[in-house]
């Protein structure tokens, strides 16, 4: 099969990396696999791609600057969107990944057209304080497309509003890099982990909440938040920043720390816990939707209420405190982790993509 993923960008996201995941896997079967996005040409460089990647670039004009320049809207041009239905290649399947590139594959004439939904995006222009963009992403999920979503979630909700009929294949974790290195054993001193990712939604201000409750009944705890700005929203609290880590340094991180925290709201699967698990990690997360696929309260992880930033450092100073349920949590994560790999996710989607084009 020749198969083309159109991203937006290739940068370090969750949802990068599932499609770099599954276009591997799919390459790795003898497929041709390419990937179409806007970009300089080197952002997906992060991860160890084995597929070729066409990048459209766009011209630096003033008005277009603001591509490169990740704070401001201007991001979400919608003057990208023809340039990048054009580059499509001559494919037999084409997958929109993101609310603006399914216009763009709606438009291009090539391929049977799959949409491989990872999120509700109108979530994206709820967190600009846009409802235009919301209301553009919802508009995606009524064009023509054959949908694939990685969460019960969400393939429940794009039944009941909009008629679809997903296909719902879940998200792995590659245990060859994710697993567990050695823990800490000072018990003297604690480690706690989580992403800061810099908006609302993802419980940011939750979670420094719950750090301000926890350092205060446990000044043995450090924090380490991954995000390139952490720290200039914690001035006041004993954390330290850390970015662009690779895979391996990140697995490391999550083997060596005590707690890893997902504050978010919403999630469409949420990978870091599931990485984090993988490591042998205890996890504290909130029930984001997404986490329920592999989480379960008490078995393998704490799950507390979103936007309850109390009951987050509650679940963080069991962990902390106890350390039988520390250890029941570190094991159960691993045995769940073993359960979702990529190869099952590559082959749901091999299966699926095959009957589209045997159905014609």
């Amino acid at each position: 099969m020749k198969i083309n993923f159109t991203l937006w960008k290739t940068e370090l996201y969750g949802g990068n990396r599932v499609i770099f995941e599954v276009a591997n896997g799919l390459k790795e079967r003898d497929h041709e696999v390419t990937i179409t996005s806007l970009g300089k040409g080197n952002e997906h460089q992060w991860f160890p791609l084995k597929v070729s990647v066409k990048y459209v670039k766009i011209p630096l004009t003033i008005e277009k600057l603001n591509y490169y320049l990740p704070k401001l809207k201007l991001y979400f041009n919608f003057d990208y969107i023809e340039p990048l239905s054009r580059a499509i290649p001559e494919c037999d399947i084409s997958v929109a990944t993101f609310f603006l590139t399914a216009f763009a594959v709606n438009r291009s004439p090539r391929g049977i057209p799959f949409y491989y939904v990872q999120h509700y995006e109108p979530i994206t222009g709820l967190r600009l304080s846009d409802p235009y963009l919301s209301r553009m992403a919802e508009e995606t999920y009524y064009l023509p497309f054959n949908v694939i979503t990685v969460s019960n979630w969400l393939k429940e909700l794009l039944e009941k509003k909009f008629g679809k009929k997903p296909y719902l294949v879940l998200n792995g974790v590659n245990t060859d890099v994710f697993y567990p290195r050695g823990k800490r054993k000072s018990k003297h001193h604690k480690l706690v982990m989580s992403f800061l990712r810099g908006y609302k939604l993802r419980g940011d201000t939750d979670l420094l909440n719950a750090i301000r409750i926890v350092s205060k009944k446990r000044p043995d705890a450090e924090f380490i938040l991954i995000g390139k700005k952490s720290k200039r929203f914690a001035p006041d609290l004993p954390v330290s920043s850390m970015s662009n880590l690779t895979d391996d340094e990140l697995a490391n991180l999550y083997s060596v720390s005590d707690v890893f925290v997902s504050p978010s709201w919403y999630e469409g699967f949420s990978l870091p816990p599931l990485e984090a698990m993988a490591c042998g990690t205890p996890v504290v997360t909130t029930d984001s939707l997404g986490v329920r696929e592999y989480a379960k309260h008490e078995y393998n992880a704490l799950m507390v209420p979103p936007r309850t930033p109390q009951k987050l450092a509650e679940g963080i100073l069991r962990i902390l405190s106890d350390e039988q349920l520390a250890e029941k949590l570190s094991q159960r994560g691993i045995e769940t982790a073993k359960k979702l790999s990529w190869d099952k996710t590559v082959d749901n989607i091999e299966k699926i993509f095959k009957n589209a084009i045997e159905r014609g």
